[in-house]
């Protein structure tokens, strides 16, 4: 679907507050915890806005990644590994620059059916009042960690389903 900018919309993960808080079990998922993190209010706001001018890749290094109210240290943790290894970042999406439409296909290994799997989504992320980003936090303008943080995001169901986990697990579905 379109949005208003006729820019692609994902319908499966779409920028609303369903998209953050789904969650089968809202304590563990410490839900109330991110909701008083942004103030309870989340604006999506285009990865291109963010990043005004911005790349998908420009240098990618291990300090493009700073973590924002989500306790997603594990995957931001393995994001920072591979950008020791730039190729591996360029291999997780199919596209290498930004994209005109908002559209994004990320390549995610799935452990079950050994085969990489395509993940599309849009380039809404959740900002706070500020405008400034509520999960990871892109340094240097560019915008591949917000857009792998929301993939993987999709992946579990919502951003809050992405808190505590393990390195390996990134690792096993982004190598």
């Amino acid at each position: 679907a379109l949005a208003a900018d006729g820019k692609f919309v994902d319908q499966q993960f779409p920028p609303n507050d369903n998209s953050v808080y789904a969650s089968p079990n809202p304590a563990a998922d410490h839900v109330q915890d991110v909701q008083r993190g942004c103030g309870g209010r989340i604006q999506w706001i285009r990865a291109s806005e963010i990043c005004k001018g911005g790349k998908l890749f420009d240098n990618v290094h291990p300090n493009d990644i700073a973590q924002g109210i989500l306790g997603d240290c594990w995957l931001l943790a393995a994001l920072a590994g591979l950008a020791e290894f730039e190729g591996q970042v360029f291999h997780l999406f199919q596209e290498k620059t930004v994209s005109p439409e908002g559209r994004y296909t990320l390549n995610f290994f799935n452990p079950t059916t050994r085969n990489w799997d395509p993940i599309v989504i849009d380039d809404f992320i959740p900002c706070g009042a500020d405008g400034q980003p509520i999960m990871a936090k892109p340094q240097d303008n560019e915008m591949w960690v917000l857009l792998a943080e929301k993939a993987m995001a999709k992946w579990f169901g919502s951003y809050v389903q992405i808190q505590g986990a393990y390195c390996l697990v990134a690792y096993l579905l982004l190598t």
